[in-house]
């Protein structure tokens, strides 16, 4: 038997206040909130944190893809239309699946 998973409801300021994700001090790409910039690079040095992070805690990974002409936040590691990742403070420490909508 298998599930179909339903993106669970949750709004990009909840995501953010939640989970907590760390600024890119480096380099200013992707999102941003308050001119502080989250994302970083699916290459380089960005790529060798996002390693770490998966090899340390993956379920503080997040990835930014796009889909339909939409970018969307997903929870966990994606490599297929990754645009970015984000790495938070705050672990998922749930089975659900996240999908939020960075163009509303």
């Amino acid at each position: 038997m298998s599930a179909l998973l339903s993106p669970s409801p949750l709004c990009f300021d909840d995501w953010f206040d939640i989970y907590r994700p760390i600024p890119n001090e480096r380099e200013q790409i992707g999102f941003s909130n308050d001119d502080v910039y989250f994302c970083l690079d699916t290459t380089g040095s960005d790529y060798v944190k996002v390693r770490e992070a998966l090899a340390s805690d993956p379920d503080t990974v997040w990835t930014v893809v796009e889909c339909d002409d939409c970018w969307y936040l997903v929870n966990g590691y994606c490599k297929v239309n990754a645009i970015y990742y984000v790495l938070c403070e705050v672990p998922l420490t749930t089975n659900n699946f996240f999908e939020i909508n960075l163009e509303d």
